[in-house]
């Protein structure tokens, strides 16, 4: 309803006025504190990332310490050994580096027959299923 006073009118008009203010302003510094937010998390999620890439390289870093470690106390122990000690020892890497190898190979290829198996399983299933629908009618 319509104020027919004129400081109803005034009263209305103000108290409009200031809920369109609120409404108008209120949006915008949402959006602003949105933004801010919406900053704040690419900046932090940056830093995150910077964190992991860090931590990678320092585990690389570690590993190739580690295995510089290795090589020189190989060295040093192969240094004290006599030439027949050093073969046997050359000779028993080589072995138990192809060891390593065939036991990888032997794995690659056991995991290739059960993969081979469960699939003729699920075939003869299949066929199992045809067959069996076969005779029902």
């Amino acid at each position: 309803m319509i104020p027919t006073d004129p400081k109803e009118a005034a009263n209305l008009g103000k108290a409009w006025g200031e809920a369109v203010t609120d409404s108008v302003f209120g949006i915008a510094d949402d959006m602003k504190k949105v933004k801010a937010k919406n900053i704040a998390t690419k900046a932090r999620n940056e830093l995150v990332q910077i964190n992991n890439d860090i931590a990678k390289n320092n585990a690389l870093l570690r590993k190739q310490a580690m295995q510089e470690i290795a090589a020189e106390q190989e060295r040093d122990r192969m240094a004290k050994m006599n030439p027949a000690q050093r073969e046997a020892y050359k000779k028993a890497k080589a072995r138990a580096a192809l060891d390593a190898h065939n036991r990888d190979i032997e794995a690659e290829n056991t995991k290739q027959v059960v993969m081979a198996v469960v699939i003729l399983v699920v075939l003869l299933a299949i066929a199992g299923g045809v067959a069996f629908l076969m005779m029902v009618k």
